[in-house]
């Protein structure tokens, strides 16, 4: 198997290098290979969605992108004994992680270089646990399930019931996250890149390296960035050395992270050169695309940005139009297409307005507000029933991000799903 040479690999450096090496950060790019040399449709697809991000991405700033992306996660928690059984709290520190690390609002962003923050980006994208299955029943977003496997040797046999571990969900509408232990310790991580087959998308975290609370935490990767690492590959970001064995002349394909030969370890001091990028300001070993320790990992680009909208647009496009951070009994239907709600997203005001064609007897009887959990937060109602247009629904008190405003008539309930600004 190429995971035993990639571990081999990875224990032979360890003995030049330090303690940061005696763990293999990330397999993905390895994994990535192997479907590709073993399924030549694979490759074929990949080189289509490279083709059509970079088109994507040719056609759009991200300074257009003013809509949050919310991807709805399910957990699959797969534990033989105490010792790998994490609880709510922790998989809640992991789900802050990668919020914060995506948002840029991680406590560390301070750290980032001055050199760089020009480019650093708020990636406009959110994790929520999911709220619905696929069949639409009510769910935490978090599957704890025993396993008579004590720690998985195949990594892929996390994904299937019949190997001890659990089958996907519909992987057009979910980001599925397997948290597992392994005989190989060193491991930490695998992100699928998009075009794999569907019961394989998906990331794999090494449970000893899942949230940033507990004794169960790696010394050096215990600040949840492992998830953050490889959610990056899942929306087709590349290590920021292009896994390229130190050819200055390939990539990451992105512009604003600079050339690098190889992965860096550790914390290294800043700047730090190499033989690709050999002058001030260095390589950007901070990048959550990098081997770095957790706590020395705290930027993405705005160029990483642009080539993540991509893919969400793209080839992860069934996330656009998942409903599964919306509650169950929260349904989005027809009847909205009775109304607008307008602007949206919104930063302090919004009018809800009846179409022109909607009928005379459609009454606004009402409107709700509701976070993602579907707690009414605030609700409004009319003083004249012919009403056309509810104007100044005061949102500026909200904090940024997702929520549901329903507007309620004597015929039926519309549900329109709202993206609040700062």
């Amino acid at each position: 198997m190429k995971y035993i040479i990639v571990l081999l690999l990875g224990l032979f450096a360890a003995s030049f290098s330090g303690y940061a090496q005696e763990y293999i950060r990330c397999s993905s790019a390895e994994y990535l290979k192997e479907h590709e040399e073993r399924d030549p449709a694979f490759a074929l697809r990949r080189l289509s969605i490279e083709a059509s991000a970079q088109q994507w991405i040719a056609g759009h700033s991200p300074d257009n992108q003013r809509s949050i992306v919310t991807i709805p996660v399910v957990f699959h928690l797969l534990y033989n004994d105490t010792s790998q059984y994490l609880d709510d709290a922790v998989i809640q520190s992991q789900l802050d992680v990668i919020n914060e690390d995506y948002r840029r609002m991680n406590a560390d962003s301070g750290q980032t270089p001055l050199a760089f923050r020009a480019v650093a980006a708020d990636c406009e994208i959110e994790f929520c646990l999911a709220k619905r299955t696929p069949d639409n029943q009510v769910t935490n977003g978090i599957i704890r399930k025993y396993t008579n496997v004590t720690a998985f040797s195949n990594y892929d046999n996390t994904k299937f019931s019949n190997q001890g571990g659990d089958d996907a969900w519909d992987a057009t509408r979910y980001l599925n996250i397997w948290v597992a232990a392994f005989t190989n310790q060193s491991f930490l991580g695998l992100g699928t890149f998009p075009g794999v087959d569907p019961e394989y998308d998906g990331v794999i975290i090494n449970y000893k390296a899942c949230g940033r609370i507990g004794s169960h935490l790696l010394t050096h990767y215990n600040k949840g960035r492992s998830l953050t690492h490889e959610i990056g590959h899942w929306l087709n970001l590349k290590h920021v050395w292009g896994d390229d064995g130190g050819n200055c002349g390939l990539d990451d394909d992105i512009s604003d992270t600079p050339l690098q030969a190889s992965e860096n370890y550790g914390c290294p001091n800043y700047p730090k050169t190499d033989i690709c990028t050999a002058s001030f300001p260095g390589i950007m070993f901070m990048n959550y695309l990098d081997y770095t320790d957790d706590e020395c990992m705290n930027i993405f680009t705005q160029g990483q940005k642009a080539k993540m909208f991509a893919t969400l647009n793209v080839a992860r496009s069934g996330i656009l139009s998942s409903n599964g951070c919306i509650p169950v009994g929260i349904e989005e239907n027809d009847f909205k297409k009775y109304f607008s709600v307008i602007p949206n997203p919104v930063t302090e005001r919004l009018s809800v307005v009846k179409s022109k064609n909607t009928d005379s007897a459609v009454e606004i009887n009402g409107i709700e507000i509701m976070n993602v959990t579907g707690v009414r937060i605030s609700e409004y109602s009319l003083q004249t029933r012919e009403q056309q247009l509810f104007r100044d629904i005061d949102v500026s008190n909200l904090t940024p991000g997702i929520y549901f405003l329903r507007v309620i008539t004597g015929h039926g309930v519309a549900v329109f799903k709202i993206v609040k600004h700062s």
